[in-house]
């Protein structure tokens, strides 16, 4: 009954707030359990499908895009998308006729994992209008990011004061704090959110500070702008990822350098030497005393490493290699599954079984048998590897073309905007994020996450929606 009613409630009107609650729980990144778990993922298609099916029941006018989106990139990047979301499904179909008894839940979970959002993604750039966005865009999409950071700073810094650690076969997560939960709410907090947000968080605060936009010069939102900063450093620090801070730095440096701001580029290669000679300065403190996941993401800046992060640190460095190295040997062990790869198959109770696993935690497993399930999960921890396994040479030849679409999208609508639209700060923010993930993807990390996917569905749906004058854009594909 309950769920009836929000679905009246959406179809009503509240479709109209999409835009708000889908990047909300996007970046917060969390899961909640009803029974079953709903990740990122599936709250990003759960709000996105939602929209789709309210709006072929409003049948919405048919709107022309702006001259500014009439690009060959942009057609490039569908084209891209549709290619991808054709060979994934003949991939599909092909491995579900050899992989039909244990585990075809999960094969088919896995699969719409890398279908889906993509089908979602073309669908939003073909028709931009749907997503209703509110008139300040950049300041809601700023104040729900600084919400969202905050919380999630917060949350990470009072689990690693009085939480618990975990224990896990990954050396990547083994005494880390484990993760909030928020019974009431059914929620469970995501470890790893702040290591992609607190450095695009970062980026978002330099953006604004430096932005020549109207809608910058508002006390207000240069506030926010600061606070971004501010969580997104201590943020970086909890995260307990060993590259957020020093992403998060290179991506404002980045910013700053394309936006030719010399003395604030002075500023901030001061400010980040100043965190490196602090860290420094008190390397023992924090080899001995700070909790595991702070000695963890400023173990590349520190030059007295000490002990006391070094064995989950070297471990997960390692243990992520022989992973790779492991799934790159199953994808090379036979002709067919070079080019299309091993696919995905599902981990079931016979799996356990055969290493005598009945009820005991996966520590006691072997990495042996952690990597041949990353394998079969298509889980490989980088992108490189997740592809030639799950999809062979083929798939991986057809994705990074698709990232290649992404990436000069983004970049050929940032030189397009004129210097003070809104829409060139979103441009930029956007840029970052993806060039960020289909770079630093390969790695750590894997597919493509669907919160870039979401930025950049943000970023062509205020351009088509507010599209800047015509000619301030004619006269910044002048000067570019």
């Amino acid at each position: 009954m309950g769920l009836i009613c929000l679905a009246v409630i959406y179809v009503s009107g509240g479709y109209k707030l999409t835009f708000y609650f889908v990047l909300f729980f996007v970046l917060l990144a969390g899961k909640f359990s009803v029974g079953f778990a709903i990740s990122r993922d599936e709250q990003f298609l759960v709000f996105m499908c939602a929209l789709i099916a309210v709006s072929f029941w409003h049948k919405n006018e048919n709107h022309e895009l702006p001259n500014t989106l009439n690009l060959r990139a942009l057609r490039f990047t569908k084209t891209c998308l549709l290619v991808w979301i054709t060979y994934v499904f003949l991939h599909m179909a092909l491995h579900l006729s050899v992989y039909r008894s244990e585990g075809l839940q999960n094969i088919i979970k896995s699969y719409n994992s890398t279908f889906t959002p993509y089908i979602v993604l073309l669908y939003f750039l073909t028709k931009p209008h749907i997503l209703p966005l509110p008139k300040n865009v950049n300041l809601s999409f700023a104040a729900i990011y600084f919400v969202v950071l905050s919380i999630a700073t917060v949350m990470r810094v009072y689990q690693s004061r009085f939480g618990g650690l975990m224990e896990s076969a990954d050396p990547a997560e083994a005494g880390l704090s484990t993760p909030m939960v928020i019974g009431a709410l059914r929620f469970v907090e995501n470890i790893y959110t702040l290591r992609s947000i607190a450095p695009s968080g970062a980026l978002l605060g330099v953006v604004i500070l430096t932005s020549n936009a109207k809608y910058s010069k508002n006390p207000i939102i240069r506030l926010i702008a600061l606070g971004l900063i501010f969580f997104a450093i201590i943020g970086a620090i909890y995260s307990g990822g060993r590259v957020a801070l020093i992403i998060g730095i290179l991506l404002c440096l980045a910013a700053l350098t394309l936006r030719r701001r010399v003395a604030q580029i002075f500023i901030g290669a001061c400010a980040s030497i100043l965190i490196v000679a602090f860290a420094n300065l008190f390397s023992d403190t924090i080899n001995t005393h700070a909790p595991l996941q702070v000695a963890r993401s400023l173990r590349w800046i520190l030059i007295d490493k000490g002990q006391y992060s070094n064995p989950g640190a070297e471990n997960s460095s390692r243990w992520r290699w022989m992973q790779a190295v492991y799934a790159f040997n199953e994808w090379k062990k036979e002709p067919k599954t070079i080019f299309l790869g091993v696919g995905f198959r599902g981990i079931s109770a016979s799996d356990y079984a055969a290493v005598g696993f009945a009820g005991a935690t996966l520590t006691r497993l072997s990495e042996e048998f952690a990597w041949e399930m990353g394998v079969k999960r298509v889980a490989t921890h980088n992108m490189f590897t997740d592809l030639l396994v799950g999809y062979g040479l083929i798939g991986a030849i057809i994705y990074y073309i698709m990232l290649i679409s992404f990436m000069s999208l983004t970049a050929r609508l940032y030189f397009r905007m004129p210097p003070t639209s809104p829409h060139k700060d979103l441009a930029l923010f956007t840029a970052g994020n993806v060039w960020t993930a289909a770079l630093f993807g390969n790695i750590s990390g894997t597919f493509f996450p669907v919160n870039g996917m979401l930025f950049m569905i943000i970023l062509v749906a205020a351009i088509a929606q507010y599209p800047p004058s015509e000619t301030n854009t004619q006269n910044a594909n002048l000067k570019a």
